[in-house]
């Protein structure tokens, strides 16, 4: 993944420690088995918004999350199987690796399943990545400046 430029940023502002077993949940919830790379680019999405946004904001951003889906309750509660209970510590493996080498968190600030779901409205004023797993991820697109002084554009 990698080369993210909110990486320092993140790590400066010391996120991990306001990490807690919610966002380990929100990330079961939203991915479950899903194949790792999926688990690290949806937790990248989610350590992005921590930095820009907040804690609370980001887990708020998740549907699984602020609907307490029916995988959001078994991880909370420890009502998984045993099979779960593995996926959920590879998971959690994979957002502790990431919030401890902050270089390699993708840049993705939102994903979506679109076979599922359709692609959202909200991904018109965005850029489609790519796809990773079941879900499409996306980032703010880059807006562009004119510059009054010689009318050159310039990235934002």
């Amino acid at each position: 993944m990698g080369d993210n430029k909110n990486a320092s940023a993140l790590q400066a502002k010391r996120v991990a420690p306001k990490i807690d077993k919610r966002l380990y949940d929100t990330i079961y919830a939203e991915v479950g088995g899903g194949d790792p790379k999926e688990v690290a680019a949806v937790t990248s999405v989610f350590l992005n918004r921590v930095d820009k946004e907040g804690y609370e904001k980001a887990l708020k951003g998740s549907t699984a999350y602020r609907k307490k889906s029916k995988e959001y309750i078994k991880a909370l509660t420890g009502g998984m199987t045993a099979y779960e209970k593995q996926v959920y510590l590879r998971n959690k493996g994979i957002v502790d690796t990431l919030i401890s080498k902050p270089e390699l968190i993708a840049p993705f600030t939102h994903f979506e399943n679109v076979d599922a779901f359709r692609e959202p409205s909200w991904a018109k004023d965005m850029e489609s990545s790519t796809d990773i797993g079941r879900q499409r991820f996306y980032k703010k697109k880059v807006k562009e400046k004119k510059n009054v002084l010689n009318n050159n554009a310039v990235s934002n």
